[in-house]
């Protein structure tokens, strides 16, 4: 190789330490109080990050890394009966420990309950694991996606009519772009972007035990139970709601097996006003639209077959 070869190379290869150390500072200049906090654990939530911080949305299944796509979770009846002894004595140690806040919704003798009380644990963990990968609701996830759009009541119309923003380069996906085009806030309320983190399917044999029942002791067990490293000591329930809108979501998470479940990570615009919101909200599990101004982070469980009704586009 030519010396002059060899000088470029190393002038390359310097250009890219710069960029990357430059990169570096930003991020943790941005974002290092959140980086303290919560140490990434997937690749997923780097290529989230970049996204947020180069303001490139992901878009496309050939850009989507294969850590970000849904995790497909198929639950026995076996899996929830091998943790029935387990579980027994976790219910009675606390009833002993906290008399006054003995559980409602678990008693220790009951069998069924005891598997209610395991698929509750499933179900949690997979929403914290949805919240971690998403950064805690912290980061400014799909924040370009609508800041791409400018739009405006059309005079003729009434309706809200969008087009890319002056001076923004709009590189969101045909199908994308076609729904917010002509979005209709009155209709549909504020747009949806959401990261499908998990699909959860039971055994027909445990749905046989459940079939049409709602099951409503998911939130008793997230409040029971604190998340195992959190430096604040939280619990399931309260580490996995927004900091920005803390206090006007109470999410019920009550849910039905009779079909596979999905959880999801929501960021949704609030930019426009909307008559619909407590409606086109309730999913989300908010007490009052009326107060929210900034983009809303929630995390939904619903069953599978709804997440297209609910979500303007989906990442997963």
């Amino acid at each position: 190789m030519k010396k002059a070869e060899i000088v470029v190379s190393e002038l390359v290869v310097l250009s890219i330490l710069a960029v990357s150390l430059i990169l570096l500072v930003i991020v943790f200049i941005t974002f290092g109080s959140i980086l303290q906090e919560q140490a990434p654990k997937r690749e997923c939530q780097w290529n989230l990050l970049l996204s947020a911080i180069t303001k490139v949305p992901l878009v496309s299944a050939e850009t989507l890394p294969p850590d970000c796509q849904m995790t497909r979770i198929n639950v026995t009846k076996d899996q929830l009966v091998k943790k029935e002894d387990l579980n027994k004595k976790e219910i009675e140690t606390f009833n002993n420990k906290y008399p006054s806040q003995k559980y409602v919704n678990f008693n220790p003798a009951n069998e069924k309950q005891l598997l209610e009380y395991e698929m509750d644990s499933i179900l949690a963990n997979e929403i914290k694991d949805c919240w971690e990968v998403a950064w805690m609701g912290q980061m400014p996830i799909f924040k370009e996606w609508w800041d791409m759009y400018k739009c405006e009541t059309n005079k003729d119309t009434g309706k809200y009519d969008c087009e890319c923003s002056p001076g923004k380069q709009c590189s969101l996906s045909g199908e994308l772009y076609d729904k917010l085009k002509f979005w209709n806030y009155d209709v549909n309320g504020p747009p949806v972007f959401c990261l499908l983190c998990s699909r959860i399917k039971f055994d027909d044999s445990i749905v046989q035990e459940f079939r049409a029942t709602p099951i409503k002791s998911l939130p008793e067990w997230m409040q029971k139970h604190p998340v195992a490293g959190d430096t604040q000591v939280r619990s399931y329930y309260e580490y996995t709601q927004d900091d920005v809108n803390r206090g006007l979501f109470a999410p019920d998470y009550i849910y039905s097996i009779d079909e596979p479940l999905a959880v999801v990570y929501a960021r949704v615009n609030v930019k426009q006003p909307t008559q619909v919101w407590d409606k086109a909200l309730e999913w989300t599990g908010i007490k009052d639209a009326d107060q929210v101004n900034k983009p809303v982070n929630s995390l939904a469980l619903m069953p599978y077959s709804k997440v297209g009704d609910k979500c303007t586009y989906i990442i997963g």
